[in-house]
C-alpha cells in the first residue's frame, strides 16, 4: 500500500519516525486523538475511527454521560465515514443507524466482521508471533490478514483500519501486505532480547 501519508501519533513507533510528519504532498493526514482533555473537539476530520467509549478521564469529565456527549459531537463533525467498534454498546447505540457510518468487530452482525481462520487462535512465524485472521463484509470473505501483534484488542484496533481504507477503496490484498509489515508500537510486545 503505497500511499503519502502525513501523521501525528501519541506513541513512538520505530517503522514511523519521527512520531510525526507534514508532507503537502500527501494524501491523507492520519491523527491519533483521544478525549483526555476536549481537544478531540478541535478536529473535524474527513473520516474518523472510533474504538470505544468508557467511563475514563473523570479527572476532566463530570461523568460518562459527559464523555459520551464529546463522543457525539465529535462524530457529528466529522464529515463523511465514521467507522466504529460494534463490540461497544455505547458506540452501537450512539451509531447504528447514522448514514455514513461502518461497524467493524467480532460481532456477527458488524460490517466488516472478524474471525478467526478454521478455528485457529493464532499462528507462528520465523518473524515472531502473528495473529491470523479473517475479515468478511457481509458474505464475501476479504481474505486473511496477518497480525504481528498479539490480542483480541490489537485485532480489532486493526480489523479497524482495513474497514476504513476498504471503504475508501483500497484493494485487501494491499492492506493485507501493509499490515502484516506493522510491528506496533515502542513497549508494547516489543521483543527486547532473543538468543536466537
Amino acid at each position: 500500500l503505497h500511499v503519502k501519508s502525513s501523521y501525528a501519533i501519541g506513541a513512538q513507533v520505530p517503522q514511523l519516525t519521527p512520531q510525526a510528519r507534514f508532507d503537502r504532498a500527501a494524501e491523507w493526514f492520519v491523527i491519533e486523538a483521544d478525549e483526555s482533555d476536549g481537544t478531540l473537539l478541535q478536529f473535524h476530520p474527513e473520516h474518523s475511527i472510533v474504538l470505544n467509549v468508557d467511563e475514563e478521564h473523570l479527572d476532566y469529565y463530570v461523568n460518562l454521560k459527559a464523555v459520551c456527549g464529546t463522543f457525539r459531537k465529535f462524530v457529528d463533525q466529522t464529515r463523511q465515514l465514521v467507522v466504529y467498534c460494534a463490540d461497544d454498546a455505547r458506540l452501537k447505540e450512539m451509531l447504528a443507524g447514522r448514514p455514513l457510518s461502518v461497524s467493524y468487530g467480532w460481532q456477527a452482525n458488524a460490517d466488516y466482521r472478524v474471525v478467526w481462520p478454521d478455528g485457529a487462535a493464532g499462528a507462528a512465524s520465523l518473524a515472531g508471533p502473528a495473529a491470523v485472521f479473517e475479515i468478511w463484509q457481509g458474505d464475501v470473505s476479504l481474505g486473511q490478514f496477518t497480525l504481528r501483534l498479539l490480542g483480541e484488542k490489537n485485532i480489532s484496533n486493526a480489523t479497524a483500519v482495513i474497514a476504513l481504507l476498504h471503504r475508501l477503496g483500497y484493494d485487501a490484498r494491499a492492506i493485507a501486505r501493509a499490515l502484516e509489515s506493522f510491528r506496533g508500537a515502542r513497549r508494547r510486545q516489543q521483543v527486547l532480547y532473543s538468543d536466537e
